[in-house]
């Protein structure tokens, strides 16, 4: 049996194709593995606020109306104990 030149470099090229198609998706598999491991490790940062911040989400929420000025001294008074200005 005599294998045509052509006909067997049709092939490597797509047997090269074929390997570096499996290349590409498993290092996007691992990059994808990293991502998700590393963001499952880390602190939730929708609890993560800054005490700065709860004041002036507080000042913000006076602002808008959202709570009367007794709320807003009591909720300041709070901030005040865990977060001396």
């Amino acid at each position: 049996m005599h294998w045509d030149d052509h006909a067997s470099n049709g092939w490597m090229f797509v047997l090269m194709i074929g390997w570096f198609t499996i290349l590409v998706v498993v290092v996007v598999l691992a990059v994808v593995a990293v991502i998700r491991f590393q963001n499952r490790n880390a602190p939730d940062r929708h609890y993560a606020v800054p005490m700065s911040s709860a004041r002036q989400i507080l000042l913000q929420q006076f602002a808008r109306g959202e709570l009367d000025e007794d709320e807003f001294r009591r909720r300041l008074a709070v901030l005040d104990e865990v977060e001396p200005s």
